[in-house]
């Protein structure tokens, strides 16, 4: 009778057993592949934090914490594709020389040109690029008179201090 009792408790104590080892096989393999791709030399921090976070899922294990093991090798899991994904962001920014053959004079495509501002904008703005060498300069604008001042001066009124 009491075993019946018991049966339940045996099987989620099992349960909870394999899905943290599932889960730090899971971050083996994952710290694996970022080995495989030099994460150890390229993301430093990642794979260290991976590495750690799957000795203490491992040893939590040991002790048979496995609730506390299967978080800690989730975290180890994520940490190890940071740091694939790092790796990978950094391999395609670092350029080398070596990586493009010798360009040939001329080769390389002229950059395309502005677009030019739609009818009328230009009125606003002024001209959008400067003249060319040879054709003459426009001549800048004339500024507006300034505004006539309010009252008459000729009054004769008195303000009291």
């Amino acid at each position: 009778m009491r075993f019946l009792l018991l049966a339940p408790v045996f099987a989620l104590v099992a349960c909870t057993a394999s899905k943290a080892n599932i889960q730090i096989v899971s971050a083996e393999e994952s710290l694996r592949q970022a080995r495989e791709r030099e994460a150890d030399q390229v993301a430093r921090y990642e794979y260290t934090m991976a590495a750690r976070y799957l000795d203490k899922a491992k040893e939590k294990a040991g002790y048979s914490d496995f609730r506390v093991a299967d978080a800690l090798a989730r975290q180890s899991a994520e940490w190890a594709d940071r740091a694939i994904i790092y790796t990978e962001r950094e391999g395609r920014s670092r350029i080398e020389m070596g990586d493009f053959k010798e360009n040939e004079p001329g080769a390389t495509p002229a950059p395309a040109p502005a677009p030019s501002p739609p009818a009328g904008l230009e009125d606003i703005l002024g001209p959008s690029a400067p003249p060319a060498p040879g054709e003459p300069a426009t001549p800048d604008p004339v500024p507006e008179p300034a505004p006539a001042p309010i009252g008459d001066p000729d009054d004769d009124v008195e303000i009291p201090q």
